[in-house]
């Protein structure tokens, strides 16, 4: 396909339609933004159509209660079908979509949580420059025992114990872990909350 846009062919109907999924805050938006940037820079013709969110209107038609929700869905997909560029879609949400939606995409790409040496990798580079001390070997242990932490959760936590908001001698890697611990424990207790409601 990348040879096929680099030298002028027209490509077929629908190829270039892609559906980024996965949990809030793993990067979906940001990578489609970023692909869209590059091409507009590399190519200079044409553009990548971002929509992010998109199962607010590519819902399942089963569950529409008015006629015009599933005319919105039918013309999407009709638009899907006839497209000659690029169009990325991103959802946290991969199993509320409508399933002749997801036929259209020729290429579906699952975002995931940051696995032990992600999370290791994403508090050296984006947390441990907020502190002027060693993290110590306790707290490395305990960032390596934390699920379902995503990169937009570092970067939160690094908006909140930035300068502008706290006095960079009060941030503490422990402040920090705690921080993360606790973004962890809000996806485990919601987790737990959606279990319950399906029981």
């Amino acid at each position: 396909m990348d040879k096929a846009i680099r030298s002028g062919e027209t490509l077929p109907l629908g190829c270039g339609n892609i559906l980024f999924y996965g949990p809030p805050g793993t990067g979906k938006t940001a990578l489609a933004r970023f692909i869209a940037e590059s091409f507009h820079e590399m190519e200079r013709s044409g553009a990548v159509l971002v929509i992010d969110e998109a199962d607010s209107f590519l819902y399942s038609r089963d569950i529409a209660h008015q006629s015009w929700e599933v005319t919105l869905v039918n013309e999407f997909l009709t638009s899907l079908d006839e497209s000659q560029g690029f169009c990325i879609c991103t959802t946290n949400r991969i199993e509320h979509l409508d399933n002749p939606a997801l036929r259209r995409f020729s290429y579906r790409l699952q975002f995931l949580y940051a696995n032990r040496v992600q999370v290791e990798s994403l508090y050296n580079t984006i947390l441990d420059p907020l502190c002027k001390d060693i993290i110590s070997d306790r707290l490395r242990n305990r960032l390596a025992s934390m699920l379902y932490l995503t990169p937009g959760d570092f970067h939160v936590v690094r908006t909140r114990y930035s300068p502008l908001f706290t006095k960079p001698e009060k941030v503490t890697h422990d402040l920090l872990v705690q921080a993360l611990l606790q973004k962890m424990e809000l996806k485990l207790d919601s987790t737990k909350y959606s279990l319950q409601n399906i029981d």
